[in-house]
């Protein structure tokens, strides 16, 4: 058998995994999270799940890593009124036990020293171009977020900052419309 026959049987007979895709922490944190929404509702359909979970390429790792550490803790009871079968979350407004965990757990990591200073050029940028914004209010809102978006999102949106006060916004919700989402680093209009 050629070199490249004994590779390939090893990776089929020993089940190793040879050039398989290695999972993010982010789709290890979907699985988990959609295997025990499946223990609490065994309607729950973990393949959409799993895909629906992933999909939501504006979210953290950290994101994702503190919602599997809250649905991990968290009761059924819980999780089957705040999340649907798909993962999603359906409980909006004030004591979302799952949206307020997340929320715990992203506010108690430490800031890094590149999202301070995206908050704090974001603030300032934007407490320039419309003088009823309030810096310091500015950027404790955007450091409240900052945690729960992925690289790529925070990349997209912060070439939005850099633009001219009358195009921020409008970019904003574009790039927002792009990946699916109502979060956004700055939730407010310039004017």
């Amino acid at each position: 058998m050629k070199p490249y026959g004994l590779y390939l049987g090893a990776c089929l007979v020993l089940s190793l995994g040879c050039g398989s895709h290695k999972l993010s922490s982010g789709e290890r944190a979907c699985k988990q999270v959609c295997k025990k929404l499946e223990v609490c509702n065994d309607a729950t359909d973990v393949p959409g799940c799993e895909d629906t979970c992933t999909g939501e390429t504006f979210r953290s790792d950290a994101y994702f890593a503190a919602k599997a550490r809250c649905v991990d803790t968290l009761a059924c009871n819980h999780l089957t009124g705040e999340l649907d079968t798909s993962g999603q979350d359906t409980c909006t407004g004030a004591g979302c036990q799952v949206e307020d965990c997340i929320d715990d757990g992203l506010a108690s990591q430490k800031p890094s020293p590149d999202d301070s200073d995206l908050c704090s050029r974001m603030s300032n940028k934007l407490s320039a171009c419309d003088r009823t914004l309030g810096a310091a209010e500015l950027e404790e809102q955007c450091m409240a977020v900052v945690h729960g978006m992925s690289d790529d999102y925070l990349t997209e949106s912060t070439m939005c900052i850099d633009l001219a006060c009358d195009a921020i916004s409008t970019c904003l919700d574009q790039t927002a419309d792009r990946y699916n989402t109502t979060l956004r680093i700055f939730a407010g209009r310039v004017k």
